[in-house]
């Protein structure tokens, strides 16, 4: 049986800039610590920039690209913090500037995202990191899934369902690569999916030769199929809309079917607009905990 899971900023009006309230002095010491806090916050995703755009795994193409994805929130970072290093609007404690360092603050936080993806694909696709197979309960690493997201998809009105076997065997592989691409599927269903719908993750063993299957589906807008094929490739994104929903980095597919081939499973997209997606993960027989 299947378990559902429910698991604007305002100028100064008539006020002379610089002269907001009597608490102005601790104002512009707060404003002044936020500005060091991002200024921090900034040199992390710049380290990591840097990591990220050097490491060996990524194509000529995918630096182009990578750069492309970064220039909308670094341009606003720079916006932003240029016209509070100048106190354009005044002393830095002006009201004016809490909307700008919140701006600033999720351009930054959009970033170390983005390079934080960039480098988990790097890792999936890398030969050098070990597989550490230990016995794991499919429901388990469903359910910690799902309850990671149970918020985002309440948020969206999202029904979240299950759908596991009850002779489902304890498999023997990595358990956070398989909780990781747990975790990208539903996300990236959940995304996609308008407001009422449903994303459900089922768990069988196809009876023919043993394979265990793990299948993540919504009703969402579905994918086209020109560009299906698209979509598994770093930083694509579909031209569709996404109901004023979060953007994604367009490397959650690419990290998932590295982590399950490197699981030496495969990993399938199926599609159609309108109706919604399904993402099957197949593993080998060979996965289930020896008896």
């Amino acid at each position: 049986m299947a378990k559902k899971q429910a698991h604007s900023d305002h100028g100064p009006t008539g006020k002379a800039v610089g002269h907001v309230n009597g608490n102005e002095p601790a104002a512009t010491d707060a404003s002044h610590s936020r500005v060091a806090e991002l200024s921090n916050l900034l040199d992390q995703a710049q380290t990591q920039l840097h990591a990220t755009l050097e490491a060996k795994e990524m194509a000529d193409r995918d630096r182009a690209m990578l750069a492309h994805e970064l220039r909308t929130p670094l341009t606003a970072i720079m916006g932003f913090a240029d016209v509070m290093r100048t106190e354009l609007l005044g002393p830095l404690g002006h009201e004016k500037y809490r909307g700008y360092v919140k701006d600033i603050h999720c351009s930054a936080q959009h970033v170390l995202q983005l390079c934080d993806a960039v480098l988990d694909l790097a890792r999936a696709q890398s030969e050098e990191i070990p597989i550490e197979p230990v016995d794991i309960r499919i429901a388990d690493s469903v359910d910690k899934a799902l309850s990671m997201l149970g918020g985002m998809a309440v948020e969206y009105g999202i029904k979240l369902e299950t759908e596991i076997a009850p002779d489902f065997p304890i498999l023997h592989t990595d358990r956070h690569m398989l909780e990781r691409a747990l975790i990208n599927l539903v996300s990236n269903a959940i995304k996609f999916t308008p407001r009422g719908g449903r994303v459900t993750v089922v768990a069988k063993v196809d009876p023919a030769d043993g394979a265990v299957i793990l299948v993540i589906s919504d009703t969402g807008i579905g994918i086209a199929p020109e560009d299906l094929a698209r979509v598994m490739r770093p930083f694509v994104q579909i031209k569709a809309a996404q109901n004023g929903k979060r953007p994604g980095s367009g490397l959650g597919l690419p990290i998932t079917e590295a982590l399950v081939r490197r699981l030496g499973g495969e990993f399938e997209l199926r599609s159609k607009p309108g109706v919604g997606t399904a993402a099957t993960i197949r593993f080998p027989r060979a996965i289930q905990r020896a008896a």
